[in-house]
C-alpha cells in the first residue's frame, strides 16, 4: 500500500522565512530614520549630521546604495529588509529605476538556478507542487509525471487551455483565442529564428547519449544539449517548406550570467539582416527537483512512444521592462497550443505566463519553448521535437 507524505515543493528561487520578517519589525525604528533622513527634506541634514559619528549607519546606507561588490544569489534577499526598503526610496535607485529592472531581468529573474526557475524559467508548477506522491523515494530518483491539470485550480483556463499565470496581469483566453495572432506569415525567407539562451542545458544520460558534464546537467557538446534538440526542430520546419536560421551559438557559457543579454544583441543582429523573420524561438530544457533532491521527468506517450513534454513560456512587462505587445506573444503560444492539444493531446504541458520579459519583445511571434525537463532523456526531447515543430509548422503557414 502506497503511503502518501506531504507535499514535495519544487526549487524555484529564495523566500523570505518568517523568522526575518519579525527580525525585520524590530528593525522598524531604525528604518524609519533611514526614510527620514533619505527623503530630501531640510531637516533631513540635521539626521546625517546626528549620524556623522555613526560608521555603521554609514556603511549600511552607502552599502544598500552601492551593493556589495561579488555578492551573489538574489539581491533583495542579500539586502534584507532595512536596507531593502532604504535602498527602494534611495534618490540614487529611484533615478535609475528603468536601468535596475534591466539589470534585475538579465541578470537575476533569467539568469538563477540554472534555467532560472523564473528560471530558466523553470516553472512553479501547481502540478508538481501540489500533487501528494508516493514513499518519499531515494535522492536523486527520477520520477515519471504527466502534467495535465484536472481541474482548474491554479490555473487561468478557458477552451480546455490551462495558463499559469505567475504575473500581475489579467488575461482572457477566449477573447485572445478568438482574436487570433495578429502576425502574417510571410514569403520571403527566413521567417524563423531558432536560438538558444542557455545551449548548454542537457539531459538524463541514458544508451548511447553519454556526455562530459560541465556543468551538471550540461554540456558544452552540442550533441547532447538542447542545441541538438534545436537541430531537430530546424529540420523539421524546414521539411515542412518553412526557412530557418538556426543559431547553435553558446550563450551561457562560459558564463551563465549575462545570456539573456548575449542572446538578445544576436537576436537584434538576425533581425536587422534578416527582416523577413518574425518568429523566434528559443530552446530549452525545464528542470524540476523536489527539496528532497527527487527529479521529475515530464513524459507523453504519441503512437505507442514515450515522448517529453513541451511547454510554452511567455513573458510579459512585469518587471517594469517596455514590452507592450506581450499579448501577442501570448496570442500565438495559445494558438499553437490549441492546435497542438488537438493534434496530439498531453503533448503539452500548460502555458507558463512569466514577469520577466525573456527577450521576447524583439518580435510580437517571440516564444521560449520548453522541450522536456533535466530528468529526460535526448531521445524523449528529440521525439517530441518532430511532433512540435510539424505541428507548428502547419500553424505558421496558415496565418494569413
Amino acid at each position: 500500500m502506497q503511503k502518501h507524505g506531504k507535499k514535495k515543493t519544487v526549487k524555484s528561487g529564495r523566500t523570505r522565512t518568517g523568522l526575518r520578517r519579525v527580525l525585520s519589525l524590530i528593525a522598524a525604528a531604525a528604518t524609519l530614520l533611514v526614510f527620514y533622513a533619505l527623503s530630501g527634506t531640510p531637516a533631513a541634514e540635521t539626521v546625517w549630521k546626528a549620524a556623522a559619528g555613526s560608521e555603521l549607519l554609514i556603511d549600511t546606507v552607502l552599502g544598500a546604495e552601492l551593493g556589495k561588490p561579488g555578492d551573489r544569489g538574489d539581491l533583495w534577499e542579500s539586502l534584507g529588509f532595512l536596507r531593502a526598503l532604504a535602498v527602494s526610496e534611495s534618490a540614487v535607485f529611484l533615478d535609475g529605476r528603468k536601468a535596475v529592472a534591466a539589470y534585475w531581468e538579465t541578470e537575476l529573474a533569467q539568469n538563477t538556478n540554472p534555467p532560472e526557475s523564473e528560471g530558466e524559467e523553470n516553472d512553479k508548477d501547481p502540478l508538481i507542487t501540489d500533487s501528494p506522491v508516493a514513499e518519499t523515494p531515494a535522492p536523486g530518483t527520477i520520477v515519471e509525471r504527466t502534467l495535465i491539470p484536472v481541474s482548474g485550480e491554479g490555473y487561468e483556463v478557458a477552451d480546455g487551455i490551462y495558463v499559469n499565470n505567475q504575473t500581475s496581469q489579467s488575461i482572457d483566453i477566449a477573447a485572445l483565442l478568438k482574436a487570433g495572432p495578429g502576425i502574417v506569415f510571410g514569403k520571403t525567407e527566413p521567417q524563423v529564428l531558432v536560438i538558444h539562451t542557455h545551449g548548454s542545458e542537457a539531459y538524463t544520460p541514458d544508451g548511447e547519449d553519454v556526455y562530459m558534464p560541465t556543468d551538471p546537467d550540461r554540456t558544452e557538446d552540442m550533441r547532447y544539449n538542447v542545441v541538438r534538440v534545436g537541430d531537430e526542430i530546424t529540420e523539421t520546419l524546414e521539411k515542412a517548406g518553412i526557412s530557418v536560421v538556426h543559431d547553435r551559438a553558446l550563450y551561457d557559457y562560459p558564463s551563465y550570467s549575462g545570456s539573456y543579454t548575449r542572446s538578445l544583441a544576436a537576436i537584434e543582429t538576425y533581425l536587422k539582416k534578416y527582416p523577413s523573420i518574425q518568429f523566434v524561438f528559443d530552446i530549452h530544457r525545464d528542470a524540476l527537483e523536489a527539496d528532497d533532491g527527487t527529479v521529475y521527468k515530464v513524459v507523453s506517450t504519441q503512437n505507442g512512444e514515450k515522448v517529453a513534454q513541451v511547454m510554452f513560456v511567455v513573458g510579459t512587462n512585469d518587471s517594469g521592462l517596455e514590452h507592450p505587445k506581450w499579448k501577442e506573444n501570448l496570442k500565438l503560444a495559445l494558438c499553437l497550443q490549441a492546435a497542438l492539444n488537438k493534434e496530439y493531446p498531453t503533448l503539452m504541458r500548460p502555458v507558463s505566463l512569466r514577469t520577466a520579459r525573456f527577450n521576447q519583445h524583439a518580435t510580437t511571434g517571440s516564444l521560449i519553448v520548453e522541450v522536456g525537463s533535466s530528468g529526460n532523456t535526448l531521445q524523449e526531447a528529440l521525439a517530441s521535437a518532430r511532433l512540435f515543430a510539424a505541428c507548428v509548422a502547419e500553424v505558421l503557414k496558415s496565418l494569413k
